[in-house]
């Protein structure tokens, strides 16, 4: 790859880079704040949704649900099989479905 290439895929990297990285962090933020407000039954306090992070999120092309699944940590440390995964519809991102083994009283 010549010289002006390499420059137009870093161009072009740059250019979206930013967009994804603040698609991930909203569907985070979208994931966190539904699963606060609906945990399902147990004791549950802000820091058990705290450190969670997106294990994986992808769009199912054939109807635009994106499929977002996060994992739990405490002090920064997995917890294991301790996975949610929220389902949003649409560019509204709208919660369509939710599923929660995240364990309560960290």
């Amino acid at each position: 790859m010549n010289l002006i290439g390499k420059h137009w895929c870093f161009s072009l990297l740059l250019c979206f880079a930013p967009s994804f990285l603040m698609a991930q962090i909203n569907a985070l933020r979208i994931a966190q704040d539904h699963l606060q407000a609906n945990p399902g039954p147990g004791e549950w306090v802000p820091q058990d949704f705290a450190e969670a992070e997106i294990m994986d999120q992808y769009r199912s092309p054939h109807n635009g649900v994106l499929h977002v699944y996060l994992r739990q940590a405490y002090q920064g440390i997995p917890i294991y099989n301790a996975i949610a995964a929220v389902h949003l519809r649409g560019t509204e991102n709208k919660v369509i479905f939710h599923t929660n083994r995240f364990h309560d009283q960290l």
